[in-house]
């Protein structure tokens, strides 16, 4: 599992991480911007009719609804 974010450096993050995933370790490795370029990658892989690939979930939880208002 990789997170990224200020927050994901914090060790009680991660040990809950651990914990609620049941992973071995939680990688740190990627920037915003190389997690993007990873996503990319894998998902034109799926979109493309010359590879195979996985099945490939992404889940996204936002705590806070955005409201727009003017």
């Amino acid at each position: 599992m990789e997170i990224i974010g200020g927050g994901s450096r914090i060790p009680i993050v991660q040990q809950l991480i651990n914990e609620t995933f049941n992973c071995e370790e939680v990688m740190r490795t990627l920037n915003a911007s190389e997690c993007i370029a990873r996503g990319c990658a894998l998902m034109s892989a799926i979109l493309s009719p010359l590879f195979k690939v996985a099945d490939y979930g992404i889940e996204e939880y936002n705590l806070y609804p955005i409201r727009v208002n003017y």
